[in-house]
């Protein structure tokens, strides 16, 4: 199981690496809710190719793996992202629209996935 900094620092290399996509979670994936199917033999979202840009909910969706939602609190963790860009979050949608804005980089998304995980590892640390 991974700790919840490093869950946020995988979201942020997900889209590092394949691309910030908007309006859906992924190339024809549309907005799902949870529950949601993961493949047994990667671990990955059904319907998710490796390497297609996703938006800031499907950066979580792969960086959880099969942990959701019994292993990973999405709730606190999309609630947590909000607080750190301070926008009120009382569901995913609001994350959603956040990314979907067309101002909204891929650089920024990075940076609050990464910000976060960092503010997460010094609250660890006594």
């Amino acid at each position: 199981m991974i700790d919840e900094a490093e869950f946020y620092e995988r979201a942020a290399e997900i889209i590092r690496q394949n691309g910030l996509h908007k309006n859906e979670l992924w190339p024809g994936a549309g907005h799902q809710d949870i529950p949601f199917a993961y493949r047994l033999e990667d671990g990955l979202p059904a319907g998710y190719t490796q390497g297609a840009p996703v938006c800031a909910w499907g950066a979580m969706y792969v960086a959880g793996g099969q942990m959701f939602p019994s292993e990973i609190d999405i709730v606190g963790k999309v609630s947590s992202l909000g607080r750190r860009m301070e926008i009120r979050v009382s569901n995913v949608q609001d994350i959603t629209l956040w990314n979907d804005r067309p101002e909204r980089t891929q650089d920024e998304v990075v940076e609050e996935f990464l910000g976060l995980a960092k503010d997460i590892r010094n609250e660890a640390t006594p």
